[in-house]
């Protein structure tokens, strides 16, 4: 994949918001901008360490989300290793790092920390043993968050029949509803596990890879219930959903490669529309800075048009070590602000 340079990236996503007239829920902001007393900023990565460089970078990222006291929490999107094996020495060093952030740290896992744990160069792990395992590491204590500063959550571990599903939580903070659900790449696992069996395929999959994905998918479903529940009855001005995967949404819907996404986008969808304020969807997997309106519905009148209520911003990942900060004012018209420069560097050769 080319990297693009960081100032490219910023001009692409600057446009990408500016060019628009589908502007609603959020906008581009100078710093001199008046902010309410309620606004918070938090911090969104993604996608990194994936190297012995990354590791030592992301020391500094963290010294540095450290050092601003806008910022209340943090969130990765998940993808906390590259091809590296799936050992458990990795995890548990990744958990420790990720510890010294002083705020509250929210978690989303990636393909990559499970999904992906069959590969040869993965370790040849079991993917759903390795889930587990991310799932003892990373959410010990799911009524609340990790980081330096934990903050109560709650955890779609409390409703019945979704017991196993630690890792997806709502939380609020200043009226504004936060929630993460575990949707990942390689097609949100109905990518064959090959390396482990090669028999495996889409068409005939594993039972167990497909009884993990039905399952997922279903607590997603209900999961994206919850979150807007939440909002609707607390009248919440905006909505924050992490997820780990790009669903695809340029995509056609019968393309195979979208099979995964397609009951998260409807749901996602339907609910936005009858929710009727700004929503941000954040994630990672494709590496590069991109903010847009996805979503797309046919209007009574037969017409194609956007859904301009959610905005999807997608967060840069290796080989940089960024961060993006997104600054929330809960009495603003928008809700979301990206206040320039939002998206952090710390070294330009940063393999």
């Amino acid at each position: 994949m080319k990297i693009l340079p960081l100032a490219l990236l910023v001009a692409i996503a600057l446009v990408t918001i500016q060019c628009s007239p589908l502007r609603e829920g959020i906008v581009v902001t100078e710093q001199g901008r008046s902010l309410s007393r309620d606004a918070f900023s938090i911090a969104l990565i993604s996608d990194i360490p994936y190297s012995d460089r990354q590791v030592a970078l992301l020391d500094e990222l963290i010294a540095e989300v450290n050092a601003d006291p806008s910022v209340s929490v943090v969130m990765h999107a998940g993808d906390i290793k590259g091809s590296a094996p799936c050992d458990d020495a990795l995890y548990l060093e990744r958990f420790r790092q990720f510890q010294q952030f002083q705020r509250a740290f929210i978690f989303t896992p990636g393909d990559n920390e499970w999904a992906d744990c069959h590969r040869e160069d993965n370790g040849h792990y079991h993917p759903l043993e390795r889930l587990d395992f991310v799932r003892k590491v990373f959410f010990a204590n799911p009524s609340q968050s990790t980081g330096g500063r934990p903050i109560p959550v709650r955890s779609q571990s409390t409703v019945p029949g979704f017991e196993r599903f630690v890792e997806n939580v709502v939380f609020m903070k200043k009226g504004i509803v936060f929630g993460t659900v575990h949707v990942v790449g390689g097609n949100n696992n109905l990518r064959p596990w090959s390396g482990l069996d090669a028999s495996d395929s889409f068409s005939e999959p594993r039972p167990d890879r497909l009884e993990e994905f039905r399952a997922r998918e279903e607590a997603a479903i209900q999961w994206l219930n919850e979150i807007f529940r939440l909002a609707h009855d607390t009248e919440s001005p905006g909505v924050l959903i992490l997820i780990q995967a790009d669903p695809r949404f340029g995509l056609d819907r019968d393309d195979k490669r979208r099979a995964g996404f397609n009951r998260f986008i409807d749901r996602l969808e339907a609910l936005t529309v009858q929710y009727g304020r700004p929503v941000l969807l954040a994630h990672g997997h494709w590496h590069y800075l991109w903010v847009d309106k996805p979503l797309h519905r046919i209007s009574a009148d037969g017409h194609r048009e956007h859904v301009t209520t959610l905005t999807r911003i997608q967060i840069p990942g290796s080989p940089f070590v960024r961060w993006v900060k997104v600054t929330i004012d809960p009495q603003s018209s928008e809700i979301f602000l990206l206040r320039h420069p939002f998206i952090h560097e710390h070294d330009s050769i940063p393999w």
